[in-house]
């Protein structure tokens, strides 16, 4: 072999052992999540809920025409 075949045959050693971790490595930083960001807002207060929960067993409803019981 002369010395040009050798040295390609170094490198496509050198490109089988080190290609996947390069493609890991790129994979890791491209797949890197941004932080979240978390605002508050200051002043603003939650609305009360003005509705009131009734039960039906409570309502005092006269009983539909035309049906007896």
């Amino acid at each position: 072999m002369n010395e040009r075949q050798k040295k390609i045959l170094i490198f496509l050693f050198l490109l089988i052992l080190v290609g996947p971790f390069a493609l890991l490595w790129l994979a890791f930083t491209l797949n890197k999540e941004e932080p979240e960001v978390e605002t508050e807002i200051v002043g603003v207060e939650e609305e009360k809920d003005v509705f009131e929960w009734k039960s039906i067993w409570e309502e005092q409803l006269p009983p539909p025409e035309g049906e007896d019981y």
